[in-house]
Parts: C-alpha cells; sequence; structure tokens
C-alpha cells in the first residue's frame, strides 16, 4: 500500500502543478500489479506519470493468432526492436572493480496478463516497457539487466534514452534519504507530536538536500573557490584547529576543502577509497560549524590594534 499511497500522493501534485510533469520512481518492490491497473494512461496535469523496474516475470497475454498459453515478460523482451545503445560506468562493487558497460536498449509495447486474486478479478494491462540489457557481459559477472515499465512516451529514441537516465537518477533519491535518515539521524530525533516532527522534517530535508548538492558540486567543480557555498569564518576556522597551522592567506579550491571537511567526517582517503560521501560530509561538516563559531567568537573578543599617535612638543 506504501507503493500505491506514494502514487496517489504524485497525482495530487500532477493536479497542483497542472504545466509540470510529475513522474513517479521506484524501485522492483513498487512492481505490484495493482498499481499497473490503478494508473491510467495520463496527461499532463490530470495524474502522474510513473516508472518501475519490474521484478518478477509476468506473464503476457498472446496475440490473437496465438492459441498458446500466455508468453512471460523476458521471453517477449528479445523481440522488442533496439532504440538505442550507450556505454554505462559501474562502479566497484565486493570482489568486483568499476568498469564499463556496453549495454542496448530496447523498447515496445506488451499486455500484461492479470495475476488471480480471490476477492476480486483484475483486467489485463497494456504497459510500454524498456529493457536495459548488456548482451556481453565479462566472463564471471551478472550483466546490466534492467526491465522497466512505464507509463512515458517511448516512440522515439531520446524518449526512451530519457526514461533510462530518469531511473538512473533514483539512485541520488536513495543517496538523498540515506544522508536524511543516517547523516541527519532525523530517526533518532526525540519528538512525539506530528506538529513538531513535520516541521523539523522539512527543515532536515532542505539540510540533507544542500549536504549531497555540495558534495556533488565538489566532484564536478573541484577547482571553484570554496567561497562559492562556504564562508569566510567555516574554511579560516576549520585550518587552526584541523592541521594545527594558520588558515592560508587565500581560500583553498573547492574540492581540496571537502576533503579537509570529509577527514574531520571519518573519510580515510585510502588509495581504493572512493570520493567522499554526503555522510562524511555532514558529520565533517557539524565540526566545520564548531570551529567557524569558535573563530568567529575570537575574532569579536580581539581588541582592535591600536592606532599610530603623535605627540608633539
Amino acid at each position: 500500500m506504501r507503493w500505491l499511497n506514494g502514487y496517489r500522493d504524485a497525482c495530487d501534485d500532477a493536479q497542483q502543478a497542472a504545466q509540470t510533469l510529475v513522474v513517479s520512481i521506484a524501485d522492483r518492490e513498487s512492481g505490484v500489479y495493482e498499481g499497473f491497473i490503478e494508473s491510467p494512461e495520463p496527461g499532463v496535469g490530470s495524474s502522474a506519470h510513473w516508472i518501475t523496474r519490474s521484478g518478477q516475470n509476468r506473464r503476457l497475454t498472446p496475440e490473437e493468432e496465438d492459441d498458446s498459453e500466455a508468453i512471460k515478460l523476458r521471453a517477449a523482451l528479445v523481440d522488442l526492436p533496439v532504440k538505442a545503445s550507450r556505454v554505462v560506468p559501474i562502479g566497484a562493487r565486493p570482489n568486483q572493480l568499476a568498469r564499463k558497460a556496453t549495454v542496448e536498449i530496447r523498447a515496445g509495447r506488451v499486455t500484461l496478463k492479470a495475476p488471480e486474486r480471490k476477492e476480486f478479478e483484475l483486467g489485463d494491462k497494456t504497459v510500454n516497457v524498456v529493457w536495459v540489457h548488456e548482451p556481453h557481459p565479462p566472463t564471471g559477472l551478472d550483466p546490466v539487466d534492467w526491465v522497466l515499465p512505464t507509463s512515458l512516451p517511448i516512440e522515439e529514441a531520446t524518449a526512451v534514452e530519457r526514461v533510462v537516465d530518469w531511473y538512473a537518477a533514483r539512485w541520488w533519491i536513495e543517496i538523498f534519504f540515506r544522508t536524511l535518515k543516517q547523516g541527519c539521524r532525523t530517526e533518532r530525533l526525540p519528538l512525539q507530536t506530528v506538529g513538531r516532527v513535520t516541521p523539523t522534517l522539512a527543515l532536515y530535508k532542505i539540510v540533507a538536500w544542500r549536504i549531497q548538492y555540495v558534495t556533488m558540486l565538489g566532484r564536478e567543480y573541484p577547482h571553484v573557490n570554496c567561497e562559492t557555498v562556504f564562508a569566510e569564518a567555516e574554511w579560516r576556522g576549520r585550518g587552526p584547529i584541523a592541521t594545527g597551522q594558520l588558515a592560508p592567506a587565500e581560500p583553498p579550491a573547492l574540492g581540496e576543502f571537502l576533503h579537509q571537511v570529509a577527514l574531520l567526517g571519518g573519510h580515510l582517503a585510502r588509495k581504493h577509497d572512493g570520493p567522499p560521501g554526503p555522510e562524511v560530509v555532514w558529520r565533517g561538516l557539524r565540526r566545520v560549524f564548531d570551529f567557524s563559531l569558535a573563530w568567529t567568537t575570537c575574532q569579536s573578543l580581539a581588541p582592535p590594534p591600536k592606532r599610530p599617535t603623535c605627540v608633539s612638543g
């Protein structure tokens, strides 16, 4: 029900923002048949579009001239036309190095055969489906394989690739919620009423988004001035306490400063470690806040410089 309720919330958003394309994106757990039935063929402003990932090899309704039993989804995917191909980076995993995979993208329409339900009868549902598949994976490795039913159009190759790109963006949503829950530790907040939880979560969502934004900005543009997103007190206050040396005369580059922040948050920076993620950046920023407060306080308490005086006899 949480997946159905999530899609219904997206439809409410689509009705309130009639000129905005709203797309509900979900992983394999959301691929319940009732979700396909509930979602209409949407138009902009009437209901939300959707992309999900199929985790089941569902039965399909056979063609009129086919008197055999219903075929399965996987068997039909190989007959779909190839719309595009691309090379995608695959991150490192346990016992597996990072690599690049060449995938082909097929797309078409299929009619799902309704499963049986004791309480009521469901109807068949025709949906668009995009299949991202690695036909020649390296020996011993599992191929890239995404089956993506969707309500979005798939006639043009650019439209099909858009479906793939938007589903791939789901991973960043996962990182956002990981930052919100584990980095900001919102699940540990000692709040017991809706009136207190709701505004607190609204604030922490902004914090989590900002942390993720800063983290990715440092990866994409490591050489820009760190004052693009950080105040002077933050980069000056971090230096003396974290390194035991005076702060540099000029602000460091963003990538360099975020690396130092991540070290404060527990990033080990070993050779095989990837770039620091939002969680260690968040922990480091909590310490940077204290350092900047200390630096600002010291500046305000420091005696003003003496002015030169002139005494005539």
